[in-house]
């Protein structure tokens, strides 16, 4: 955490200095799009852009499985779309840089859809730390693929990730049953090897939530990206599931990021490469990010 915050303030050095941490140090001289690649993708040491363009290099055209953090200036982009929920940015380790690397279509805070109200929330010259799998599209545009806001000019304004939560890649464990319901390595397994048609056993599966639609109470039901991590990029999808004893969800507030919840039905791996519940499974039990 206090890398970002770190860096965060090393590149705004121009303008505002923060006084929340005890660190100051100088981006070297701007004479080229690139500078050094620095950082390990982790909350406390980020990629910088030309870190984050070397790690999509060697990513390749498949989105990573693991996902970073990333930090640089916004230089250009689309912006803030509210009418999609998401926003792109392209990126630099210079606030007057050449754009190497893309935010694209991201999501805002604690991964929520962007809304009208945020239209001005990001701005070219801002520094923004991203959280997203990466990818290096069509072999040529490194970028997210996905992800989300974790902090602009030095403000932490997602719930903090806590690391110890979890981890990824995960060990398969589980054998979906009540007592011992499957993580999300295992269900993918499980899923994988099911194929296109739909198990006709139901199991029981466990899993951070760290994406998805979420609650739709107009229709009741909710679609959850699931995780082993806390910090992980979710791999297994809770599709429209409904609430405990198959009842309609009625509280769109009830599940948010990062709890820690517990589905029960039939699985599938839909087109072969989305590995989810069917529609119709319902909530067991859910833990709020809050109580740990």
């Amino acid at each position: 955490m206090k890398k970002i915050l770190t860096c965060m303030m090393v590149a705004l050095a121009s303008a505002t200095a923060f006084t929340s941490c005890d660190e100051k140090t100088s981006l070297p001289p701007y004479d080229s799009p690139w500078v050094d690649p620095v950082g390990t993708g982790t909350v406390d040491d980020p990629f910088n852009c030309s870190a984050a363009v070397n790690k999509c290099k060697e990513v390749g055209q498949t989105a990573s499985q693991n996902s970073y953090f990333v930090t640089g200036y916004v230089v250009g982009g689309e912006g803030i779309a509210p009418s999609y929920g998401n926003a792109t940015f392209t990126m630099a380790d210079a606030p007057d840089g050449q754009a190497i690397f893309t935010a694209f279509h991201i999501r805002g805070i604690d991964n929520a859809k962007f809304t009208d109200a945020d239209t001005d929330l990001i701005k070219v010259g801002d520094v923004i730390t991203i959280y997203a799998p990466l990818v290096n599209f069509r072999g040529s545009t490194p970028e997210t693929n996905g992800g989300y806001i974790y902090a602009i000019n030095g403000e932490v304004v997602s719930t903090p990730i806590i690391p110890d939560h979890g981890q990824f890649p995960a060990v398969a464990e589980g054998d979906g049953t009540e007592a011992k319901p499957y993580n999300c390595a295992q269900i993918v397994k499980i899923c994988e090897e099911t194929g296109t048609t739909a198990t006709s056993q139901s199991y029981y599966i466990s899993g951070y939530v760290v994406g998805g639609d979420g609650i739709d109470t107009s229709y009741g039901n909710a679609t959850f990206k699931l995780a082993d991590s806390y910090m992980g990029p979710g791999v297994f999808t809770a599709y429209r599931i409904y609430d405990v004893n198959g009842d309609k969800f009625t509280d769109a507030e009830k599940i948010k990021m990062g709890d820690f919840i517990t589905v029960y039905g039939r699985v599938v791996n839909y087109s072969g490469n989305t590995p989810e519940t069917t529609q119709g499974a319902q909530l067991v039990s859910f833990k709020p990010a809050a109580s740990f």
